[in-house]
C-alpha cells in the first residue's frame, strides 16, 4: 500500500532516511525508538504531512505528486492521522470527537450515532456534554483518540496513542485497534515507547534510531499454553519448553504466544538464584557476529536468540556446545496475541 524508497528529510542538523520501507494493506505496524529518533518525522512522511527532500513515497504503486493539491488532499482524506499531543478545541467532548466527521460533510444524525458509539467504546460517554475544563490527562487523551477513531478510514496513523492512558485506557485502545484491523481490514501504523504494547499489538515492528530505519524481526517467539500461578503471574509451557514464567495485566486463557527480547536475556555458567524469575539450562548452538554485538543461538528445548558483548563471550570462554544458563525476568516475556 505505502512504499518509501530512500525518502530523506533534513532539518536543524538532523537527517532521516527511510531506506526501503513497505506497509501492506490490512496490517498493523509499530514504530519504536527513543525520543528524538525520528519516529514522528517518519510518521508525518508516511501520512503525507511532510514532503521528503529526496526519494519517493508511493501509494498503491503510484508515486505521490506533492504538486497536485487535489490528489494529495484525496490521499490524505483516506488517512485518519493523530498527531502526538494534538490540540483539543475549547468545546464539549462531543464536539471535539465530532470535528473530523463535520468537515467530511456527514449529517447530524449520523454524526451523533458515530460519536456516541466511539465515546462509549472508550468509556467516556458520560463526559459527552462536558467541556475540556476539569478533564484528567488520560480523559483528554481518550477524547483525542475518539476524534480520530470515529472516522471510518482505510488507514489510521497514530503518534503515541497510549501516552497518558492508564492500564484500562491502554486495554480499550488495543481492543479497538485490533477490531478495526480484523473487522474493517484497516491498516494501522502507530508509534510507542512501550515494548509490551508493540509486541502485543503489532506483528511488524520497525526501529527508528538517530534517523536510521530498520525492520526488527521477531525473535524468541513461542506458542503454547499458560496457567495462572499468582496475581498477574503465569506459567508458559509447550512440548519443548517445560516452564517460562511471565507477568501480564491482562487475563490469559490457555493458548498464548510469547516473545522474549534477546537483549533482556543474561547468560551465566552456573544456575544462580537472582531476582530473575526464569533460569533455563541450555547449550550454545551457534555464534554469529553482528554490528556492535554477538548473536548466540542457545538451544533449551527451543532455539533462543541471545545478544551479548565480545567481552562477555571471552570472559565466559563460550563456544559452540558450551553449556549455559539463560536468565531473564518475568517482565521480559511479552504476550503478543
Amino acid at each position: 500500500m505505502f512504499r518509501l524508497e530512500n525518502a530523506q528529510i533534513s532539518f536543524s542538523g538532523f537527517s532521516l532516511n527511510s531506506g526501503l520501507l513497505e506497509f501492506e494493506k490490512g496490517r498493523i505496524y509499530c514504530l519504536t525508538g527513543p525520543n528524538g529518533s525520528g519516529k514522528s518525522t517518519l510518521l508525518k512522511i508516511i501520512g503525507l504531512q511532510l514532503q521528503p527532500d529526496s526519494g519517493s513515497v508511493s501509494i498503491e504503486g503510484r508515486a505521490v505528486d506533492y504538486g497536485k493539491s487535489e490528489e494529495l488532499l484525496k490521499n490524505r482524506r483516506n488517512i485518519s492521522y493523530m498527531l502526538q499531543d494534538s490540540r483539543l478545541f475549547y468545546a464539549s467532548v462531543f464536539d471535539n470527537a465530532a470535528y473530523g466527521l463535520k468537515i467530511r460533510g456527514l449529517g447530524a444524525a449520523e454524526i451523533k450515532e458515530k460519536v456516541n458509539k466511539i465515546l462509549k467504546m472508550l468509556e467516556i460517554g458520560h463526559l459527552a456534554s462536558r467541556s475540556l475544563k476539569g478533564l484528567s490527562g488520560g480523559e483528554a487523551q481518550r477524547v483525542r483518540l475518539a476524534r480520530n477513531l470515529v472516522i471510518d478510514a482505510p488507514v489510521y496513523i497514530l503518534d503515541e496513542p497510549s501516552a497518558g492512558l492508564d492500564t484500562r485506557g491502554r486495554e480499550l485502545l488495543a481492543e479497538i485497534l485490533s477490531s478495526y484491523n480484523k473487522e474493517k481490514g484497516a491498516t494501522i501504523i502507530f508509534t510507542s515507547h512501550h515494548k509490551e504494547e508493540a509486541y502485543r499489538l503489532s506483528p511488524e515492528i520497525i526501529s527508528v534510531i538517530d534517523g536510521k530505519v530498520s525492520p526488527i524481526p521477531r525473535e524468541n517467539v513461542f506458542t503454547g499454553s499458560a496457567e495462572k500461578t499468582g496475581e498477574k503471574l503465569y506459567r508458559f509451557r509447550n512440548e519443548n519448553i517445560s516452564s517460562i514464567y511471565f507477568s501480564s495485566d491482562h487475563a490469559i486463557k490457555d493458548k498464548v504466544s510469547i516473545a522474549i527480547d534477546p537483549e533482556e536475556v543474561i547468560l551465566s555458567l552456573t544456575n544462580v538464584h537472582t531476582s530473575a524469575r526464569n533460569c533455563l539450562p541450555g547449550t550454545v548452538k551457534n555464534i554469529k557476529e553482528i554490528p556492535s554485538a554477538l548473536q548466540l543461538t542457545v538451544t533449551a528445548g527451543e532455539d533462543f536468540t541471545v545478544l551479548i558483548t565480545k567481552n562477555s563471550l571471552e570472559e565466559m570462554s563460550l563456544k559452540e556446545n558450551s553449556p549455559v544458563y539463560m536468565l531473564f525476568k518475568a517482565t521480559a516475556v511479552k504476550v503478543i496475541n
